[in-house]
């Protein structure tokens, strides 16, 4: 895991494979705002049997940040719903200022996902 303090923007970058069927996160944060890229989920589908979780993959997800210039430390967190193999959830960062990644992950139950796969960080 890297970090990169830059002027007006940070930097982040955290992938993390999951178990068995390759489901991935990537988290990148820049210029106030995190972006949250979910890839080879299974989409859900009754005709392909992908429907376990009412054939949505919801994945939590939760992060914390320490804007540069100090302060108190800000935690993001939540949970993604999807129908598809991959998705991207944008959460702004308030105030939109550089900083720093403290800790960030995403997980998911094999209630969690239309194909009863469980995974994360």
């Amino acid at each position: 895991m890297k970090k990169f303090l830059l002027p007006l923007v940070v930097v982040f970058s955290l992938a993390i494979p999951a178990i068995a069927q390759a489901h991935t996160v990537t988290l990148t944060v820049a210029c106030g705002k995190a972006t949250i890229y979910w890839a080879n989920f299974t989409p859900g589908g009754t005709s392909a049997g992908n429907d376990n979780n009412g054939g949505k993959n919801t994945p939590s997800w939760a992060f914390t940040f320490q804007a540069a210039t100090g302060g108190a430390v800000q935690s993001y967190s939540g949970t993604a719903s999807f129908t598809t193999a991959s998705y991207t959830l944008v959460v702004p960062i308030t105030p939109a200022v550089d900083g720093t990644i403290l800790q960030a992950s995403s997980s998911w139950t094999s209630a969690q996902t239309t194909d009863k796969v469980s995974g994360g960080d």
